[in-house]
């Protein structure tokens, strides 16, 4: 598929969430593009009316000159997957060419869509390249590739100019065709809730045979995960997880098994929901139950050199997994 419009209609869906600063600077950038956007739609799970309140007022005074706008604010947090769910429906149903996601902690580049719309005829997903936004210059690994095992082989594209076919992408700066949606259609809001639901959204493109390409002209910045969340240390964790935290370094491995359990918190529950359905969605047949085995496996090796490991919370979460269907997507 490719689209042949030399003047593609461009909208805007972001999700707004608790913090109205963020959303201002996203909100700047975008007027700061050198190819303007042709729609605006934000979907705000704000849980506090003083954030609501001032969401309403960043999306009325900036960006004015922008021809369709779209606020809605949820009646409570829905999460991303949801957010970003509706504002491609919006955008979908409006006649646009194209649903630009970008998310509410991030900002772009000034020429960053102006690049996009250039090559909008060459792919049916275009994805700028991610820099963090604590220095301006650092590589994020938000774009990869998948390869036999599962495992996400992050793409660094560097200084090259060189467009690079990709897989499997996080959510920021993504631009997605109306054809890639009229045949994978919008994220997934039954299964996931915040997290992991743009790289299933990515294999469903690539089941459906939409092409992906990196463009590094094209940039966006967002915070480096690492660093924003550095601060969070669960006071019990107990890994109960398969190779990869463990031999990794030897042998790339599925990554889906991969689990924690710490004082049993509803976003732990969410985590661990996320990792049950990706498993079930894109690891089958004989690799499900290899996998499965050999896991089983690597956590008695961690347990002999020393790891902190809970058989019991093992056994329970591959019960699970045997026994779990997702849900439908629409």
């Amino acid at each position: 598929m490719k689209i042949a419009n030399d003047k593609p209609r461009i909208c805007v869906a972001t999700v707004a969430y608790n913090n109205p600063e963020e959303l201002s600077a996203l909100f700047e950038s975008i007027a700061r593009q050198t190819r303007p956007i042709d729609g605006l739609i934000v979907i705000d799970n704000s849980e506090k009316i003083d954030f609501i309140d001032s969401n309403k007022r960043i999306f009325n005074s900036l960006l004015p000159d922008v021809s369709y706008k779209k606020y809605i604010a949820m009646d409570k947090n829905r999460g991303s997957a949801h957010g970003f769910k509706k504002g491609m429906e919006i955008a979908h149903a409006n006649g646009f060419d194209w649903v630009w996601l970008l998310d509410q902690d991030g900002i772009a580049d000034e020429k960053c869509l102006k690049f996009l719309a250039e090559v909008a005829n060459e792919a049916d997903v275009l994805c700028p390249k991610v820099l963090a936004i604590e220095d301006g210059s650092s590589e994020l690994t938000f774009r990869s590739n998948i390869n036999f095992w599962g495992d996400f082989v992050p793409i660094f594209v560097g200084k090259t100019t060189e467009h690079r076919v990709m897989t499997v992408f996080a959510t920021h700066g993504v631009m997605i065709s109306r054809l890639a949606i009229d045949k994978t259609g919008y994220f997934d809001d039954k299964n996931f809730f915040c997290g992991w639901e743009d790289h299933d959204y990515s294999l469903r493109l690539k089941e459906h045979n939409c092409s992906m390409i990196l463009i590094p002209e094209a940039v966006v910045y967002h915070p480096d995960l690492a660093v924003k969340y550095k601060k969070i240390k669960p006071t019990k964790l107990a890994i109960t997880s398969r190779a990869f935290l463990f031999i990794n370094s030897i042998c790339t491995l599925p990554p889906f098994l991969g689990t924690a359990t710490n004082e049993g918190t509803e976003l732990e529950e969410i985590r661990r929901k996320t990792r049950l359905v990706l498993f079930r969605k894109y690891v089958r047949g004989f690799r499900f139950w290899v996998t499965i085995l050999f896991s089983m496996f690597c956590l008695s090796m961690m347990k002999v050199t020393g790891r902190k490991v809970s058989f019991l919370d093992s056994f329970v979460m591959y019960l699970e997994l045997v026994r779990y269907n997702p849900r439908e997507d629409e």
